[in-house]
């Protein structure tokens, strides 16, 4: 018979408060760095776009190279931004593919002059990147729903325009409009990139 250790609550919240500061610390370093990227690479194939409008003539093919990518990585079915809210709703993995899917998609589209946002591929590289934290750090189910949110519009959103962060809160109110958890990562909440 294995005798069950229960730890003291202070251990237990002190255990809980370190995760999330390493979650908040490593979802702001990777996710600012993977936003200024993504920012800088969208930006760039805007003014290629711009310098070289033949590259219209290449959506089609930039198209293929897509297809064939989210067919290689087996994502022909990723469902992009539904997928990481059914993730926070319901417990659905976001698929390992899907951050680096998105930015080649994102950056290729908008090279060949695509009209596709950022906001929501902003949101799928910061669901993604926080699912990732969020089993890399063991959290339970309840905590990996929390853990998908927090990068979607903080770090990465916020790399792209003043409202970033103000669609994040949008995000998470309609989420979780008739619950309200105070968590250790709530300190974290916007404080650098939403002063």
């Amino acid at each position: 018979m294995k005798k069950q250790v229960t730890q003291h609550p202070l251990a237990e919240s002190a255990v809980y408060l370190l995760r999330w500061t390493l979650f908040a610390i490593a979802a702001g370093a990777l996710g600012g760095l993977a936003g200024g990227l993504f920012s800088k690479v969208i930006r760039l194939a805007g003014q290629w776009h711009q310098s070289a409008p033949w590259l219209l003539y290449l959506l089609p093919l930039i198209g293929v190279v897509i297809a064939f990518a989210y067919h290689v990585t087996e994502e022909d079915h990723n469902r992009g931004t539904n997928m990481v809210l059914s993730s926070v709703l319901e417990g659905e993995p976001v698929t390992i593919p899907t951050g680096p899917l998105i930015f080649l998609s994102t950056g290729l589209s908008h090279l060949g002059g695509a009209s596709v946002g950022r906001e929501g591929a902003a949101l799928q590289m910061g669901g993604w990147l926080g699912s990732g934290l969020g089993r890399l750090l063991r959290f339970n189910e309840k905590d990996k729903k929390t853990a998908v949110m927090r990068p979607g519009g903080n770090p990465s959103c916020s790399g792209f325009s003043q409202n970033g962060g103000r669609r994040q809160k949008i995000f998470e109110e309609s989420l979780f409009a008739s619950s309200c958890y105070w968590r250790a990562d709530c300190i974290f909440d916007g404080s650098i990139t939403n002063p």
